[in-house]
């Protein structure tokens, strides 16, 4: 059942990133609280604080590489987002595939246009991250 979510939470953040080159506070926050909520109804209300505070430690761990330019503050709360939804090993292997994706995808851009310029709208990455997930969950 979280996969579901999770998926639809990333696709639409994918979604607003494409579209409007951003992601919207108010749809990350609605993410955060669904997920929190999902897990309180899925694993009991004990689990609520652990999952809060296992978000704003994703926040924290992202917070360097928003701080260096690597990442948007989007991108960062966005993450933060996917967290509310899944265990660490599971938002470290999406958080991992999409940074991996988008080195690809650098290195293809490299390639092609011989350029180094350029940014990524992150949120597809981890949105195919997700997928990914969803793929391995079910192997």
């Amino acid at each position: 059942m979280t996969g579901l979510f999770v998926t639809v939470f990333a696709a639409g953040a994918a979604l607003q990133d494409l579209k409007k080159d951003k992601i919207y506070n108010v749809y990350v926050l609605a993410g955060i609280l669904t997920g929190l909520l999902l897990c309180a109804a899925t694993d009991g209300p004990g689990s609520l604080p652990v999952r809060m505070a296992w978000t704003a430690c994703a926040l924290g761990i992202m917070m360097p590489v928003y701080l260096i330019g690597g990442l948007g503050a989007g991108d960062v709360k966005f993450l933060a987002g996917v967290a509310a939804f899944l265990p660490y090993r599971e938002w470290f292997f999406v958080t991992c595939a999409a940074f991996v994706i988008t080195a690809l995808y650098g290195i293809g851009r490299l390639l092609v246009k011989r350029s180094l310029h350029g940014t990524v709208h992150f949120a597809v990455p981890v949105f195919a991250g997700v997928l990914l997930l969803q793929g391995v969950r079910y192997l």
